[in-house]
C-alpha cells in the first residue's frame, strides 16, 4: 500500500563517488523498525538487506545500474497481520556522467513526496548545473497542464479521499521537456476506527454493564497509529480491561490519532448497577414483620433502574409467579410469606413476612392489637 508514503519523506542524494547513495526520512511514531531490502531483480533476490530504526540513516556502495527498492514494516497491526510493503525504483548513474549530459537533457523531477497537517504534496526540480526552468503538472488527467517554476507545492485538502494521480514534465531553459511520467498517491482523510465490545444493557439514556465484565476496545486504521486510553480520568496501558468490583460508574475516552493526523476521539460512559429490585406491596396493613389481610387478596409491585429478571411469592411451601394473588383459596390463620425479586445483573431482594388472614373483624383487631404493645 502507498500509504507510507506519508510514513516516509524519501530524499535519495548522489555524491562526488557515484557509487554511493544516501537515504533518510522521517516517521511519525517513535521506535518503528524497517527492514530494507534492494535488489536488481524486481523479484527481490536480496542484494543487500538491512534493518534500520525511525530515525536511522544509512549509505550504501552500489555500482551504477537499475535498483528496485523495498521498505518493509515490522510492526503489526492490530488484527495481527504485517503491515504494508512500498517499492521504489531507483537508478544511480555516473555523477560525472550527468554533469556533463545536464545541458543537453532535461532537468530531472525529483519526487519529494509527504504530507503535512495542511495537507500539501511537493515536486522539485533538481539539476547539477542549477539550468531549470520549470515544470509542466496536470492533476488526475493528462491534459491541462499546467506551468509551476522549480518548485510545486500543491494542496490537497479539497481533494476527495483516495488514488490521485500527477502527470509531469520537466523543462530545460531551451525549452526540452522530458518524457511525460506520473505520480500516484493516496489520500486519507479517514481517523482510525474506534469499536468497544461489551455486553451492555440500554434503559433509558444510560448504559449498563455487569460487574467485572470484559471490556474491549478495538481500533483500526489503513496506516500506522497511535492511540491512549483513560478509565475514569487515568490512563490505562492496555486496549482490554476488567470492570472494577466496586466500581458505580465507568467513563473511558479514547484517542487515536493515524500517520496522517487524523483524529478520532471516543467517550463511553457504563453504569454498573448493584440496587436490588424495590419491593412495595399494597391493600394490606404491615406492622414489624406481620402483613394483615381481610379481602384475602395481595398486591405487589416489583420496580427497578434496569429491569426485574425474575420475582415469585412463596406462602408456606408453595411457589407462586405472580405479583397480584387472589388468596381466596387460604383458610383464615397464619402463614410464612417469602417474596423473592432479582433484576438482570443478579441483584436480589427476599422479604420474610407473618401473613395473617382473617375475615373475623374481632381477631383481626385482636392480633392487631397485641402486635401493636
Amino acid at each position: 500500500m502507498i500509504f507510507l508514503i506519508a510514513l516516509l519523506t524519501f530524499l535519495p542524494y548522489v555524491f562526488c563517488h557515484p557509487k554511493v547513495m544516501e537515504f533518510k526520512w522521517k516517521s511519525a511514531g517513535e521506535g518503528y523498525k524497517y527492514k530494507i531490502q534492494i535488489s536488481r531483480d524486481e523479484n527481490f533476490y536480496d542484494l543487500f538487506t538491512e534493518e534500520i530504526t525511525t530515525k536511522t540513516n544509512f549509505m550504501m556502495d552500489l555500482p551504477p545500474g537499475k535498483y528496485f527498492f523495498r521498505i518493509i514494516p515490522l510492526w503489526k497491526n492490530f488484527e495481527g497481520e504485517p503491515s504494508m510493503k512500498i517499492n521504489f525504483e531507483i537508478k544511480i548513474t555516473d555523477s560525472s556522467l550527468r554533469e556533463n549530459l545536464s545541458y543537453i537533457y532535461p532537468p530531472e523531477v525529483q519526487e519529494n513526496i509527504h504530507f503535512t497537517n495542511a495537507e500539501i504534496l511537493k515536486l522539485k526540480v533538481v539539476s547539477s548545473n542549477n539550468t531549470v526552468k520549470g515544470i509542466t503538472y496536470s492533476l488526475d488527467s493528462p491534459k491541462d497542464f499546467k506551468f509551476a517554476r522549480s518548485n510545486l507545492v500543491l494542496r490537497t485538502e479539497n481533494l476527495s479521499e483516495g488514488e490521485h494521480k500527477i502527470y509531469y514534465r520537466s523543462i530545460s531553459p531551451s525549452g526540452k521537456e522530458s518524457k511525460l511520467k506520473e505520480y500516484s498517491f493516496i489520500l486519507d482523510k479517514t481517523p482510525p476506527q474506534i469499536e468497544f465490545f461489551a455486553k451492555t444493557f440500554n434503559f433509558g439514556t444510560r448504559e449498563y454493564i455487569r460487574r467485572k465484565s470484559l471490556i474491549e476496545i478495538n481500533i483500526y486504521d489503513d496506516s500506522p497509529f497511535d492511540f491512549y486510553i483513560w478509565m475514569n480520568g487515568k490512563r490505562i496501558f492496555t486496549n482490554s480491561f476488567i470492570i472494577p468490583d466496586d466500581a458505580d460508574k465507568i467513563r473511558v475516552t479514547v484517542f487515536a490519532r493515524d500517520s496522517f493526523e487524523n483524529i478520532n476521539t471516543l467517550t463511553k460512559t457504563f453504569f454498573v448497577d448493584r440496587n436490588p429490585p424495590s419491593i412495595k406491596i399494597k391493600n394490606s396493613q404491615i406492622k414489624n414483620d406481620f402483613i394483615f389481610l381481610q379481602d384475602k387478596k395481595l398486591t405487589i409491585n416489583f420496580s427497578d433502574d434496569t429491569k426485574v429478571k425474575e420475582y415469585y411469592l412463596k406462602i408456606n411451601e408453595n411457589t407462586y409467579p405472580v405479583d397480584s394473588f387472589d388468596l381466596k383459596g387460604l383458610k383464615s390463620g397464619s402463614y410464612n410469606l417469602v417474596i423473592f425479586a432479582s433484576d438482570i445483573f443478579e441483584n436480589t431482594n427476599i422479604l420474610f413476612y407473618n401473613l395473617i388472614i382473617s375475615n373475623e373483624k374481632e381477631f383481626f383487631e385482636a392480633m392487631l392489637n397485641e402486635i401493636r404493645k
